[in-house]
């Protein structure tokens, strides 16, 4: 009886690690998702990167230098911080699912 016991127990703990991992999964891609903020008057596929202008499309003042204070830069730096971090939740959320294909079983979207 003691070995049903440590098989149940040990089985349990695996229970509850999976559905810390499946609950740590389901926050990390609810990170991803874009604000309203983000989404803005541009939204629909690739809004915010729509509502972002390349550099070389860059208009100069009148004074013959770029906008003052730099915020399209901030934008473009907010943009690619956003990328990367977006880019290494899914790089461990790739890693997760492979170590355990049961993570994904249990993500529900």
């Amino acid at each position: 009886r003691g070995q049903q016991g440590d098989g149940l127990s040990a089985l349990m703990r695996r229970v509850v690690a999976l559905f810390q991992d499946s609950a740590a999964v389901q926050i990390l891609l609810e990170i991803c998702l874009p604000t309203s903020e983000e989404r803005g008057p541009a939204s629909g596929a690739g809004g915010l990167l729509k509502s972002i202008q390349h550099p070389a499309a860059k208009q100069e003042e009148p004074g013959g230098g770029l906008p003052e204070g730099g915020s399209a830069d901030k934008q473009g730096g907010l943009l690619s911080n956003l990328r990367e971090v977006q880019c290494l939740i899914c790089c461990l959320l790739h890693q997760m699912f492979i170590a355990d294909p049961n993570i994904a079983k249990l993500v529900h979207f």
